[in-house]
């Protein structure tokens, strides 16, 4: 085991965050594991390359993720999760809308930093 610094991990996920509002698809790849899934609302599972090319092709944009408030859950200390409570203007499939959305995002530590592995969306 590993202690965890939560100002670290607090930082990844504000770097995805800003990947995603940016459509950084690079940044936003580097900061994601390879084997990644976004869970949705919905309960849909996606892939990261098909959330990646969603992103890039303009199918999906976020437009602001404002944080509300975001808690670390360091009781793994190799795998701290990231509650986020957001304010996210994206648009989707054509239709844009503002959502109180929360992302409760799986970190792993990975070649000296952190990678999300797993994060789900829900409202609050």
């Amino acid at each position: 085991m590993t202690d965890v610094d939560d100002e670290q991990v607090r930082a990844a996920w504000r770097t995805m965050r800003e990947a995603m509002v940016d459509g950084d698809v690079e940044a936003l790849g580097r900061i994601l594991d390879p084997g990644f899934v976004l869970v949705h609302m919905t309960g849909h599972h996606q892939p990261r390359q098909e959330w990646l090319e969603e992103i890039a092709s303009g199918a999906a944009v976020y437009h602001a993720v404002d944080d509300e408030s975001v808690e670390v859950d360091a009781r793994d200390p190799d795998a701290p999760v990231v509650a986020a409570r957001t304010f996210t203007d994206v648009t989707l499939g054509g239709e844009r809308g503002r959502w109180q959305t929360g992302f409760r995002t799986g970190f792993r530590r990975r070649h000296g930093g952190w990678t999300a592995v797993r994060t789900e969306g829900y409202a609050w």
